[in-house]
């Protein structure tokens, strides 16, 4: 009897375990559905815009936990200004998505009372400090100036975009603040002067730190893959760079956006 007894309660065990996963499952399921769903409805698709050429790509990581927290946006302002956005929230699933588009809100709203991109993370971050949210947020915006093609640039915590000039790559290394919901800062902003056919290309970390064996794919692979571009266009390079990282990976264990801009001649 002792030993039918056992054999229930551990059949039973095990039935109660898979019930357990099931709902688990189930419930990483609507999880995902539902930040997926409010990830895909947050999308701004890239303006048109005089003077200058636009391309991004996004890259889901292979077996995504969730729903990452990679967002970008591209809006024009008064006086045909531009303002690109870039960032990355750290965390996944709904409240990332959720925080994402606090970001992008926010950073649209003030951007029409300020053009500088230091002052617009200043209030930003404060805003997320007020809310006393969780998550953080990395984030870098340029606010350029098609026709004459001066930018300016300031990061919270983001990784350095990169000028690109025929065969040339480098890294515009800004004024690092700390990510956005951190702690209370001023951010500064460093000017870049854009010459016709010169690219900007934005990115977030699940690029550089791209692995395979251990090994980041890093920042001097990511300049090599651009001097080696033979292509300046915008949708040229950011799909180069997604070839290249995904061909050196194999896999990505984080999801990656890649935004490139390039002022034209009609800029001028």
């Amino acid at each position: 009897a002792d030993g039918i007894t056992r054999v229930l309660e551990t059949n039973r065990d095990i039935t109660e375990r898979k019930l357990a996963e099931k709902e688990r499952q189930a419930l990483y399921d609507a999880q995902r559905r539902i930040a997926t769903t409010f990830q895909e409805n947050l999308v701004h698709p890239l303006p048109e815009v005089p003077g200058l050429e636009l391309a991004c790509v996004s890259q889901p990581a292979a077996q995504p936990e969730l729903v990452g927290g990679d967002f970008y946006d591209v809006f024009r302002v008064a006086d045909d200004r531009v303002v690109v956005l870039i960032g990355d929230v750290m965390g996944k699933g709904v409240k990332a998505a959720g925080l994402t588009e606090t970001v992008r809100s926010a950073v649209r709203a003030l951007a029409l009372v300020s053009g500088s991109p230091a002052e617009i993370l200043r209030h930003v971050n404060r805003l997320l400090l007020a809310e006393e949210n969780e998550q953080m947020a990395s984030a870098l915006i340029v606010v350029l100036d098609p026709g004459s093609g001066h930018a300016r640039l300031a990061s919270a915590g983001h990784p350095p975009p990169i000028l690109m000039a025929s065969s040339t790559a480098q890294l515009l290394e800004p004024r690092y603040g700390p990510p956005l919901g951190a702690l209370d800062s001023l951010y500064q902003a460093r000017n870049v002067d854009l010459a016709p056919d010169e690219a900007l290309v934005l990115y977030t970390d699940g690029l550089t730190e791209a692995r395979r064996d251990g090994e980041l794919f890093g920042e001097e692979r990511l300049l090599d893959a651009l001097r080696a571009a033979p292509d300046l266009a915008p949708e040229a390079l950011v799909e180069q760079l997604r070839d290249t990282v995904l061909g050196y990976a194999g896999t990505l264990q984080d999801d990656l956006e890649i935004l490139a801009l390039r002022r034209t001649e009609e800029s001028g």
